[in-house]
């Protein structure tokens, strides 16, 4: 499927591609195109002219997860409930990859187990089984090379969150990993931030009492997520030092805490966390790095369940005044999903009615 078309501006500062019903599940974006996966098939938007492409397709199979290098797309085919008649297990997925421009598909590593997230760095790819080949609830957190190979088990024994965003991260010599509470790590109230290393080996808690469920985002000094409980933005150094961004609206103080992981959590287990965030948002959700910026997607509610106000926010990485980029109505369900290439951001869209739209916002 193509289609050629221009980017007309609908919103202050928002652009959006032709309707298209596609409800992208995954996004991925190089200096040419945005990538997403939708129903069993993985597309390529053309930034210029907004050309849709299809570039590989598994019939009766869920394309979900996406991750983009320079040379080709990566993604996860996995399969269905059993009334699609897939043939196999709903959980069984194939890591698959196709070159950017199109071409032939190639499978990178069979038969894995519930793929939730990727993550590429240098020449190996990383990711999330939700259950060991045993069926079991035991989280593995797996790598081979780009090329393909036989995967390898860095970690096991967790438990990831159903539905979350980007939830590892990799800084330095770690991985960081978003889990819940499992009998392995921490029993305790509230999700956990773990930390792995990347040749393999034992996973430490590195933050307790947090729900990262809209993902992780790093650069080369932290590890950034919106926790879900407090509605604040933190982030976590490579030595475990944990801050709180304090993110005010234009006019506010602005300003930056930080503090270590036992002064963070020393507060009652009401308030466990530096100061009340002044933002001013119903919540915050996606969030994304580019350079010394970090734009979060934000929402006001309207009508709880039916409509909201969606923006998305330019924030200093060490936090202070933030910076509205862009406005819309919004009556989507779910978190939206969004990346940056410097330029643009480009985020799904449900602004009115049933159809879904790819929007693109200038930084």
């Amino acid at each position: 499927m193509t289609m050629t078309t221009s980017w007309p501006e609908r919103f202050r500062n928002l652009s959006l591609s032709p309707s298209q019903r596609l409800d992208p599940e995954d996004l991925a974006v190089d200096d040419e195109a945005v990538y997403f996966t939708s129903g069993d098939a993985v597309y390529r938007v053309d930034k210029r002219t907004a050309e849709i492409t299809e570039l590989d397709k598994v019939p009766n199979y869920y394309a979900i997860q996406l991750a983009v290098d320079e040379r080709h797309v990566y993604w996860v085919s996995r399969g269905v409930p059993p009334w699609f008649k897939a043939g196999r297990s709903s959980n069984e997925c194939d890591l698959r990859r196709v070159p950017r421009e199109g071409g032939a598909a190639e499978v990178v590593v069979r038969e894995q187990r519930g793929i939730q997230t990727l993550a590429l760095v240098g020449d190996a790819i990383y990711w999330v089984n939700e259950e060991s080949p045993y069926d079991v609830w035991d989280c593995r957190v797996m790598t081979c090379p780009k090329r393909g190979g036989a995967a390898q088990e860095l970690a096991s024994g967790l438990l990831f969150p159903e539905g979350c965003g980007q939830y590892l991260a990799l800084l330095g010599d770690r991985i960081f990993a978003s889990i819940v509470p499992g009998r392995a790590l921490w029993p305790g109230d509230g999700w956990a931030i773990a930390t792995i290393p990347r040749a393999g080996g034992a996973a430490d808690v590195a933050m307790v009492g947090v729900d990262a469920d809209s993902g992780l985002a790093s650069d080369d000094e932290y590890v950034y997520f919106v926790d879900g409980r407090s509605n604040n933005l933190l982030r976590l150094s490579a030595e475990g030092e944990a801050s709180q961004l304090v993110i005010d609206p234009p006019g506010g103080g602005g300003g930056r805490s930080t503090a270590t992981w036992e002064e963070v959590f020393a507060c009652p287990d009401e308030a466990p966390y530096l100061s009340a965030p002044r933002h001013g948002f119903g919540r915050l959700e996606e969030l994304i790095i580019h350079g010394k910026s970090l734009y979060i997607m934000a929402e006001r509610p309207l009508d709880p369940g039916r409509s909201s106000v969606q923006a998305v926010l330019r924030v200093p990485s060490e936090g202070g005044v933030f910076e509205e980029l862009a406005v819309w109505p919004s009556r989507k369900i779910g978190s939206i999903k969004a990346v940056c290439d410097g330029k643009h951001i480009y985020c799904d869209v449900k602004p009115e009615g049933d159809d879904y739209f790819l929007g693109r916002i200038p930084t």
